[in-house]
């Protein structure tokens, strides 16, 4: 285990920073450093020794917040190591006391998850809305009601003696050191699980309000309620009145303040209606009266949508001072992640827009950096060597059948391959799917979990040797990897693993079916099967 937590923390980016012992993930280069290092860890453990250090603290900026500051805690390489042991330990323990809808910080779960579980209890009526906001949760953890929390499911004192040491390990900031009496180390490895195990009670407290009663004892309940978390975002959703949501809210903040010493922000926390939209996890989610039915649709929030031009807008600025495609790249790899997060919502319109914005943003920097080279060429000759067809993309071979351009720079002096400027509409989106609460610490839930890896690595593996050549490809891809996942990757006849060969004749059927608008489901067989019938 000391060895598996000692990698994953030197693959982390913060291996790069140092803690109060200067060292960071250079110090450990070589295999006999490493080495060394983890027997010194397991020395210290076993003989009960171990003491973590105070935490460096620093300040960092909030996001969209100008001007204010949030703390971050950056603890030695040594504590990151027993701390991601410590995860390792506790994190099946606790896995199976956790409520089935806290999302964050979770094995095989994400934000989209949540994101989905909240739009289909507003589909199911659910139409008030609680935002949920805490101040200053992992500043203000209480340590006894922690320990207490923990001392639940684990008897060990040597864990419980560790844990608090952690907890109370100090902060050193500009050079004074600093007790910890309340909250949890931030940037600290435990400190989500943490987290969870404290707010996993506020969890089931609403739980056991509604959720895990009989439909008998549901119809003697007020008003219907559920929760979902993603670690210290929640929301609340009510079926009743605003005056319910009102009530729920107060309840939920005695809660905090009796059992938690928690406090919710006032001006932070508000009862929303779905008809009017909220943020959550980046997404505004409302709910659209479409043809006389009521849809709810999951888009981009503004406050995303604005941090999304400021770093665009700090991006583009190398085009004015060098040439190359230094600036197309790290443009590219920003819009990538940021497509590959909100292509799972409803973004196609937002996708569209910013795309417009961005090709306007690089335009106006091209005019003027045309304006300041003194060139004697005309504008319009300035462009024609930097709009480029797609087809000419090294970075997006399914961009090919594309006849769009878009700014980018040639790589060569034949004009056979180029960067080009992504374009976040043509990522196809992809609504995740609702949590299937698989848990991945159990015999069961493991094989369930390796199916569906299989199942999705055998279809990219498809794709990735055979090239997208016709446009309805992305569509059968994406409906491939949507069955086989439903399916996990068994012929629905002989109930045996699918093979290459057997999802290749099942892509060639679709796309065969595909081309007469089929718009239902194929069935799942291998060759043999198939053959039979």
């Amino acid at each position: 285990m000391a060895a598996k937590s000692i990698e994953h923390v030197l693959q982390n980016k913060g291996a790069r920073t140092p803690g109060v012992d200067g060292k960071t993930k250079d110090d450990f280069k070589s295999a006999q450093a490493r080495l060394c290092w983890q027997r010194a860890i397991i020395r210290s453990l076993r003989s009960d020794t171990f003491q973590p250090q105070p935490t460096r603290r620093v300040y960092i900026d909030k996001p969209g917040k100008p001007g204010q500051k949030r703390p971050l805690g950056i603890p030695p390489l040594d504590d990151r190591v027993v701390q991601d042991m410590l995860r390792r330990v506790l994190e099946p323990i606790f896995e199976s006391r956790f409520h089935p809808h806290s999302y964050g910080f979770r094995p095989y779960r994400s934000t989209h998850h949540a994101v989905q579980r909240v739009c289909h209890l507003i589909q199911m009526g659910y139409t008030w809305v609680v935002e949920g906001d805490i101040k200053g949760f992992f500043d203000h953890v209480n340590h006894d009601t922690l320990l207490r929390l923990v001392q639940r499911e684990v008897g060990d004192p040597r864990i419980l003696r560790l844990i608090r040491a952690f907890l109370k390990a100090g902060v050193l900031e500009d050079g004074s050191f600093q007790v910890t009496e309340e909250g949890t180390p931030q940037g600290g490895l435990i400190s989500p699980l943490f987290g969870n195990v404290y707010l996993n009670e506020l969890d089931w407290f609403i739980a056991r309000r509604y959720e895990v009663l009989t439909q008998y004892q549901r119809q003697k309940q007020p008003f219907g309620c559920f929760i979902c978390r993603y670690a210290d975002d929640f929301v609340l959703l009510v079926r009743g009145t605003r005056q319910d949501a009102e009530t729920l809210k107060n309840d939920v903040a005695e809660f905090l303040r009796q059992e938690l010493q928690l406090e919710l922000a006032a001006d932070k926390t508000l009862v929303t209606h779905v008809d009017d939209g909220f943020d959550f996890l980046g997404f505004n989610i409302r709910r659209f009266q479409r043809n006389g039915r009521r849809v709810v649709l999951a888009q981009p929030s503004k406050k995303a949508q604005t941090k999304f031009r400021q770093n665009v807008r700090k991006l583009t600025r190398g085009i004015g001072h060098h040439d190359g495609n230094l600036w197309i790249m790290d443009l590219n790899e920003y819009l990538s992640g940021w497509a590959e997060y909100f292509r799972r919502g409803n973004s196609k319109r937002t996708f569209t827009k910013l795309d417009h914005i961005l090709w306007w943003m690089i335009f106006r920097r091209m005019r003027k950096r045309w304006s300041r080279s003194r060139t004697r060429m005309g504008f319009r000759a300035f462009l024609r060597d930097r709009l480029i067809p797609y087809r000419f993309d090294t970075q997006h071979p399914r961009y090919r059948h594309y006849t769009a351009r878009n700014f980018g720079h040639w790589i060569d002096s034949s004009k056979t391959a180029a960067f080009i400027v992504d374009h976040l509409s043509y990522y196809p989106i992809r609504h995740a799917p609702l949590h299937t609460q698989l848990h991945p610490y159990t015999p069961q839930g493991r094989a369930k979990v390796e199916e569906l890896r299989k199942a999705k690595r055998l279809v990219s593996d498809i794709a990735k040797l055979e090239p997208l050549g016709h446009s309805n490809m992305p569509k059968v891809y994406g409906l491939l990897n949507d069955w086989l996942v439903k399916n996990r990757n068994r012929c629905t006849s002989c109930q045996r693993q699918l093979t290459k060969a057997d999802v290749r004749q099942l892509r060639n059927r679709l796309m065969g079916r595909l081309r007469h608008a089929y718009k239902g489901t194929v069935s799942l067989r291998c060759k043999t099967c198939s053959a039979s019938m």
